[in-house]
């Protein structure tokens, strides 16, 4: 997963890091992007869930139109 590599690769590169400021700076930054992809994630989820259902309603909708007739106004499950 490209975000883990990233994270890994940044405490990589900072490890040896020993100025506040920089290591200040550095944990805002790693805020911002934590906020950044947990907003894509929450994105990626939702979209997922909303194509599922509307596979369940199309799937639904289907089923009761193969098993249903429609004469004079009445439903008759067949």
């Amino acid at each position: 997963m490209y975000a883990v590599r990233r994270i890994k690769d940044g405490f990589r590169m900072h490890k040896t890091e020993s100025d506040k400021g920089t290591i200040q700076q550095l944990i805002k930054q790693a805020e911002n992007n934590y906020q950044i992809v947990q907003r894509q994630v929450t994105y990626f989820v939702s979209e997922i869930v909303w194509w599922w259902r509307c596979i369940v309603i199309i799937s639904t909708i289907h089923f009761i139109s193969s098993n249903v007739v429609l004469t004079a106004g009445h439903f008759i499950i067949m």
